[in-house]
C-alpha cells in the first residue's frame, strides 16, 4: 500500500518524500521505481488487481524514460520487474496490459543496450573481460547488477523459446559471472589484506581495490 501510494497518475513514481515532480526526483528515477515495480510484480502475480493496474500504468512511462535517458543503473531492476510481468501475462490465459510480447520486447531492448558496455576482448588485461564499463570507468562490482539483468533476460528468452537470444544472453551471463569471481578474495591473495580471517570470501569493489 505504501509503495502504491507513491505512484503518480502518469505512471511514474515519486522517489522522495518531498518530491513534487519528476524533476525533483532526479537520478533516483533510475533506482527506486525499478525496485518498487519489482515488489509490485510479486503482488500482481498473487492476483492483486491494484498491482496489475500499477504495472500497466507504469509501463509506457518507464519505457519512454529508458529510451530517452538510458542508464546502466536503470536496467537491472526494470528487467526483473518486466520479466516477471511477462511470465505472469503468459500464464493468465486472458488479455493483459501490457501483454507478454510488449514486456519481453522491453526486457530484450534493455539487455541489448546493456551488452554494448560488456568488455568482450582486452589483450592488455584479460582479467577485465566480462565486466561492464562505460567510457572512463573501470569495470567493478556494479557488473553484478548488469550480470543479474542479463541472467534475467536469458531466463525469459529460454521460456519464450528464443534460442538465438538465449544463446547471446547466456554467453554474456557466463562472462559476467567469470569476471565477478575475479573480484572475490581467495586464499591466494589474502596476504594483501590487513585482516585475512575477516576478508576471505568477500568481494572487492574492483580488480585493483
Amino acid at each position: 500500500e505504501s509503495i502504491l501510494s507513491w505512484q503518480r497518475s502518469d505512471g511514474s513514481f515519486r522517489c522522495l518524500t518531498d518530491s513534487l515532480s519528476v524533476s525533483d526526483d532526479g537520478t533516483k528515477q533510475d533506482y527506486f521505481p525499478g525496485e518498487a515495480l519489482m515488489a509490485i510484480s510479486f503482488e500482481m502475480r498473487e492476483g492483486c488487481e491494484r498491482a496489475q493496474y500499477a504495472m500497466a500504468t507504469a509501463f509506457p512511462w518507464y519505457l519512454s524514460r529508458f529510451r530517452a535517458q538510458p542508464t546502466m543503473a536503470f536496467v537491472s531492476w526494470q528487467v526483473e520487474a518486466w520479466r516477471k510481468h511477462s511470465e505472469w501475462a503468459m500464464g493468465v490465459g486472458s488479455a493483459s496490459i501490457p501483454d507478454a510480447r510488449a514486456c519481453s520486447a522491453f526486457v530484450y531492448e534493455m539487455a541489448d543496450w546493456l551488452m554494448r558496455f560488456q568488455i568482450e576482448s582486452a589483450p592488455w588485461n584479460p582479467n577485465v573481460i566480462g565486466g561492464y564499463s562505460q567510457v572512463g570507468w573501470k569495470p567493478g562490482v556494479s557488473s553484478a547488477c548488469c550480470t543479474e539483468a542479463m541472467i534475467g533476460a536469458f531466463s525469459l528468452a529460454m521460456q519464450l523459446g528464443d534460442s538465438r537470444r538465449a544463446s547471446r544472453y547466456r554467453r554474456a551471463s557466463l562472462m559476467g559471472l567469470n569476471f565477478l569471481c575475479r573480484l572475490q578474495v581467495i586464499p591466494q591473495n589474502l596476504d594483501l589484506f590487513p585482516d585475512p580471517s575477516r576478508t576471505l570470501g568477500g568481494t572487492t569493489a574492483s580488480l585493483d581495490d
